[in-house]
């Protein structure tokens, strides 16, 4: 896993819509004042955040050993549960919850290892529809 293009879209599209709003804002104003500068820099500083956001994204290897999560990151392994957060079939949100209580949200898709994504999909749904099927909360 690593960054991810529909993570990249999403905030193109958030940064997008807050700019145009600003710039509609601006362009019907009689006359520009402080909270029209506030504004601008309000989208600036998400532009910046989402991009900082982008490169940061983790990257790594999520593998399922029948018993517990693993994420490789480097020469870093954590151990830990995940919780699917959204499925669009071809990518996933997923947040890795580690057993010492950090957490990663985790864009996957599908990439060119179909026999893998699948896997990993069955993976994910196969611990929540057991854990619906005993009445437990799925992690």
């Amino acid at each position: 896993m690593g960054r991810s293009r529909y993570q990249a879209l999403a905030a193109a599209v958030v940064w997008s819509a807050a700019a145009a709003s600003c710039t509609v804002w601006l362009l019907q104003a009689q006359a520009i004042g402080w909270r029209h500068g506030l504004s601008i820099a309000a989208v600036l500083a998400l532009a910046v955040v989402l991009v900082r956001a982008w490169v940061a994204a983790p990257t790594g290897a999520l593998r399922w050993d029948g018993h517990a999560w693993h994420w490789h990151s480097g020469n870093e392994e954590k151990t830990g549960q995940v919780l699917l957060l959204l499925d669009l079939q071809y990518m996933m949100l997923l947040n890795f919850r580690a057993e010492a209580g950090s957490q990663l949200f985790l864009w996957a898709s599908c990439g060119a290892d179909q026999e893998q994504w699948l896997s990993l999909r069955r993976a994910l749904r196969a611990r929540a529809t057991a854990a619906a099927a005993v009445g437990e909360a799925v992690p």
